[in-house]
């Protein structure tokens, strides 16, 4: 890690948090509902952020979201102006479930191209560390009517990302966001995101991530080491091979995204 003077990034605009809701599958021409902590609203004052995440906000499938390496999400304000060009509508009001909305300061997005994970940051008096980018599921699909919402978000690479909190504190509309310490291995969010999500068969791009694979989550290293191990086999192996991993790669998370 790299120690550096406190220099301020962004600001807060916002701290969101919410309870757990239902999101209906019509939106999307389908049936039933399904558990949902995606609606998340604007909070006034400070709000204590503890080692789960803000107080008073919820998760409604604990095993994939939530827990001390997805503390808190965060999503820069600069990405909804190209939402609203992309889908006609603003959704800047619903949001996509983040628990911080930023804007940087200078001009300069504080945004997935500019954080990697590892890098530890000031917000409010709280300490956080950036962990991963989102990589987000059907259910914002279904927030927002559109089915392919998920594949979108991580085609644009405009995710948002994750944070751990190393030291709680308060945090409220307004507060800076200051840098703490920044990883020397020079993969950002948005590089994580391309080669998990995107070009997965991206061996180069598979072998730069790794060498940030002591800040990444365990399973998404096992993941990128398996898809290289294939990469490599494929050099030399039945021609048919690499096409027929090429469409498992493209399906594997089809539940995630498409529910």
């Amino acid at each position: 890690m790299s120690r550096v003077e406190a220099a301020v990034v962004a600001r807060v605009l916002q701290v969101r948090t919410g309870g757990i809701g239902t999101l209906d599958r019509a939106t999307v021409g389908r049936s039933g509902t399904v558990d949902s902590a995606l609606g998340k609203r604007p909070r006034a004052g400070a709000v204590r952020l503890e080692e789960l995440g803000f107080g008073g906000d919820a998760q409604a499938d604990r095993e994939n979201h939530g827990g001390t390496e997805k503390a808190v999400l965060v999503y820069p304000a600069e990405h909804y102006p190209e939402w609203e060009r992309e889908l006609g509508r603003d959704i800047s009001d619903r949001g996509l479930g983040e628990n911080l909305r930023v804007s940087g300061v200078g001009g300069v997005a504080w945004d997935e191209r500019a954080v990697m994970p590892g890098d530890v940051y000031r917000v409010g008096t709280a300490l956080v560390r950036v962990t991963a980018p989102r990589r987000p599921c059907y259910k914002l699909g279904l927030a927002h009517g559109h089915t392919q919402m998920p594949v979108r978000v991580q085609a644009t690479g405009r995710t948002g990302f994750y944070l751990a909190v190393l030291e709680p504190g308060e945090v409220r509309a307004g507060d800076a966001v200051q840098v703490v310490e920044r990883a020397r291995h020079g993969v950002t969010a948005l590089e994580v995101n391309r080669v998990m999500n995107v070009d997965k068969q991206d061996a180069v791009g598979i072998e730069h991530v790794l060498t940030a694979a002591d800040v990444l989550p365990a399973r998404w290293v096992a993941k990128l080491e398996k898809r290289l191990a294939a990469c490599v086999n494929d050099g030399g192996g039945d021609a048919e091979a690499p096409a027929h991993d090429a469409d498992a790669l493209a399906h594997e998370d089809d539940a995630r995204v498409y529910g």
